[in-house]
């Protein structure tokens, strides 16, 4: 009799991206371009993923080039990285600057293994425990929401194989270009052949491309705790507007 093998049974680890400082040009009038929002988005989301028990390591890469202190939350399972790819973004929008800063991660992280999740930083996942429990590591494979209506596939939070990505993803990086159509989402759903649908996602959160809150937003308990992680940042290279 087969027993399935849940990814539960083995370390997990989650990758947040991000970029503090806003340098995408196509971002809507509506979008979260001001620094110290985006910043108190992100200081939001980070403690929800290190409090979240199945979750053994958390690590955040900034796009933008800031250093998010690896002390700022006095938690072992945290790690920050950074890397500016600024002009990136400006030349070819924000999938490529994210899918880029997943390969600094993977190069760079002591936590990432062969299989993890990757979810958009300033983003909590509320159900992440059950979806956790539908994610097996028998066969390398995405997990990925992807949406045959409209050719599509969700990247805010999926589950990564390694070995799947550089097969399926890695050769199209340098075709990605938000403002020629050839969006991530695209070519997530077009080349990421072997996977698996993904349970629906609950977000906690909001868009910053758009400014949409999603099905929940963070507290105001959450949103001062992070308003007080601010005070410990060094944030003189922060554009504060």
């Amino acid at each position: 009799m087969h027993t399935q093998i849940h990814y539960n049974s083995i370390p997990t680890t989650i990758l947040l991206t991000g970029s503090v400082i806003q340098s995408h040009p196509g971002i809507t009038s509506t979008g979260v371009q001001d620094t110290k929002e985006r910043l108190l988005d992100y200081l939001c989301a980070i403690p929800h993923w290190l409090a979240q028990p199945e979750i053994d390591h958390v690590i955040y890469c900034d796009a933008g080039g800031f250093q998010m202190p690896d002390d700022l939350f006095e938690n072992p399972k945290f790690e920050s990285l950074c890397v500016d790819l600024t002009q990136l973004c400006i030349e070819r929008g924000k999938g490529s600057a994210e899918t880029a800063s997943m390969e600094y991660a993977m190069e760079h992280s002591r936590f990432l293994g062969k299989d993890f999740f990757k979810c958009t930083g300033r983003l909590f996942v509320k159900n992440f425990a059950e979806i956790l429990k539908e994610i097996s590591p028998i066969k390398p494979c995405f997990y990925l929401g992807k949406n045959h209506a409209v050719q599509w596939a969700d990247t805010r939070f999926f589950w990564l194989n390694r070995d799947s990505y550089l097969l399926a993803v890695k050769p199209y990086l340098d075709k990605m270009n938000d403002f020629e159509g050839r969006i991530a989402e695209f070519i997530y759903y077009y080349h990421g052949q072997e996977y698996r649908q993904l349970p629906i996602p609950v977000f906690m959160g909001r868009s910053g491309h758009s400014g949409a809150f999603y099905e929940d937003y963070f507290s105001e308990k959450s949103r001062e705790d992070a308003r007080q992680l601010i005070k410990r940042i060094d944030c003189s290279l922060l554009r504060f507007t």
